[in-house]
C-alpha cells in the first residue's frame, strides 16, 4: 500500500522540484535582452526585441513591416499599433509577461499548473492564468530560463513567440523603457 502511495506522489514531487528550478533560476534574473520570433497561425509574423529590468520594466518592439510594440516604465504599460496610432493604457499586471516584473518570481502566485511536461529539453508548463482564466503554455530551458510562450489569443490566433539569443544581467539604462510620442513606424515629411 505505501509503494502504491509513493507511486501516486511522484509526478506531484517532481513538478514541485521543476517549478521551484524555474523560480530559482528567473529570480537569478535582473535584466534580460532577447530577440523576439512571433509566429501567428502558424506563420512568422514578425521579428523583433525584447528588454526586460526590474522590476516593472519591459519593451517588446518588433522590426518592419509588424505594427506594433508595448513599453511599460514599471508603472504604465502602453501599447501602440501603427492602425489607430493612439496609445492604449494596460496595468502592467496584464502582460503576459508579468510574472517577470515583479522583485521576485513564484509561478504560484501568477498561474494554476496543469500540467509539466520534459520536451526536446526543455520543461513546458501548460498554465492558467490566476485572475483572468487564460490558458497558455510557459517553454523554459533545461536551466529554468524562459524560452517562449504559445497561446490562444482573444480572437482565436494562435501565437508563439520564442526567445533567442538571451543575454541575462547586462546593464541597461531606464530611458529605454520610457514611452515616447511617435512610434517607430511614423513617416517624417522628407524635404
Amino acid at each position: 500500500m505505501k509503494k502504491w502511495f509513493f507511486l501516486l506522489l511522484y509526478p506531484l514531487l517532481s513538478w514541485a522540484d521543476v517549478v521551484e528550478k524555474v523560480n530559482n533560476a528567473l529570480n537569478s534574473i535582473q535584466t534580460l535582452q532577447a530577440e523576439v520570433c512571433h509566429a501567428h497561425n502558424g506563420k512568422v509574423a514578425s521579428k523583433g526585441s525584447l528588454s526586460l529590468k526590474r522590476p516593472g520594466k519591459v519593451r517588446l518592439s518588433y522590426k518592419r513591416p509588424a505594427p506594433y510594440f508595448f513599453v511599460s516604465d514599471g508603472t504604465t504599460c502602453v501599447y501602440m499599433d501603427a492602425v489607430t496610432e493612439k496609445p492604449l493604457y494596460v496595468p502592467p499586471e496584464r502582460l503576459p509577461l508579468s510574472f517577470l516584473l515583479g522583485p521576485k518570481t513564484d509561478l504560484r502566485k501568477y498561474f494554476y499548473i496543469k500540467n509539466i511536461q520534459t520536451t526536446n529539453g526543455q520543461y513546458v508548463f501548460d498554465v492558467e492564468i490566476l485572475d483572468t482564466k487564460i490558458k497558455l503554455q510557459l517553454i523554459f530551458s533545461a536551466e529554468g530560463f524562459l524560452d517562449g510562450w504559445h497561446m490562444i489569443d482573444f480572437e482565436g490566433n494562435d501565437v508563439r513567440v520564442r526567445l533567442i539569443n538571451k543575454k541575462i544581467n547586462l546593464s541597461l539604462q531606464d530611458d529605454l523603457f520610457v514611452f515616447k510620442q511617435k512610434p517607430r513606424w511614423h513617416n517624417t515629411k522628407r524635404r
